[in-house]
């Protein structure tokens, strides 16, 4: 049974090249991912329009709210298309929700960073 103290949400950015169907599957992969690591996953917020943030801005919000300590998303770009700005924003959100930003696919050319206090988990 899944422990309800480990709410998640899930925020995916329609990227340019984004197949419209691709998006169904990128849910079902955040589902995946959230059953695997033990989450529950409570909604997953869309960001539809290039270079904007309205979706990522409800989502931080929603995590002040209601307490919500841990965001996924699939891969670093969905933060940023550049490896080292995404680690910028990925660092600048985790402050914002006081928490930690899961990747479903970590990508080698951005460096994992441990979690604090909590030894092996999201390496």
């Amino acid at each position: 049974m899944t422990d309800p103290a480990r709410p998640l949400l899930g925020y995916l950015r329609a990227l340019p090249d984004l197949p419209d169907h691709a998006l169904d599957h990128l849910c079902d992969e955040l589902r995946r991912f959230a059953e695997r690591e033990n989450f529950v996953l409570l909604d997953v917020y869309v960001e539809r329009q290039w270079l904007q943030d309205a979706a990522w801005d409800v989502l931080v919000e929603r995590c002040a709210r209601d307490q919500v300590r841990h965001v996924v998303v699939p891969t670093y770009e969905h933060l940023h298309v550049m490896p080292a700005l995404s680690v910028v924003m990925q660092r600048a959100v985790e402050a914002a929700i006081d928490g930690y930003v899961w990747f479903v696919h970590p990508d080698a050319t951005v460096p994992p960073r441990p979690l604090p206090g909590l030894r092996g988990v999201g390496t």
